[in-house]
């Protein structure tokens, strides 16, 4: 007799989605920073952060493997929290750590998820499910357009609290 070969699911566990959507979130905000900017006329800050973006996507996974992923992602993920409401409220300055850390929180999610036991197929699943908040944030400044920006954007910011 043959033993039925099933097919393994490819289920993406709900916390993989969270923090996925969760990562992808801020980096999603980027797109405000600039109106933002330009309103306190700091819009020389943007070059900048994001070059030092560049610098902190290749080092944030180093750090990660020598701390440890899970310690990485929380350390990145609070300090993405804190200069985001730092950079929406008072302190438009804090952008040159808020992009750099919210831009890299998508090179340790994968890994500590892996180091969890995600499988990398779902990874991909969860990336894309993930991506849809770069849809949502757009349309929730179209639809509300007299709602403050920041207002927003520090809603979005703490769903990575999820």
């Amino acid at each position: 007799m043959y033993k039925r070969q099933g097919k393994k699911r490819n289920s993406v566990k709900f916390t993989s989605l969270l923090l996925y959507f969760s990562a992808m979130t801020p980096g999603f905000l980027l797109q405000v920073i600039p109106s933002i900017l330009e309103k306190e006329g700091l819009v020389n800050l943007l070059l900048p952060s994001y070059i030092l973006s560049i610098f902190t996507y290749i080092l944030l996974p180093l750090v990660g493997a020598n701390i440890g992923y899970k310690l990485a992602t929380v350390l990145a993920s609070t300090t993405t929290l804190i200069t985001g409401v730092l950079t929406f409220t008072i302190f438009p300055y804090a952008v040159l750590m808020f992009a750099p850390f919210s831009l890299s929180l998508t090179a340790v999610v994968p890994r500590y998820l892996i180091s969890k036991g995600e499988r990398t197929e779902n990874l991909r699943i969860a990336q894309n499910i993930g991506s849809t908040s770069g849809i949502i944030i757009p349309v929730l400044f179209a639809i509300n357009p007299e709602t403050s920006e920041y207002f927003l954007s520090i809603c979005s910011l703490i769903s990575i609290l999820i």
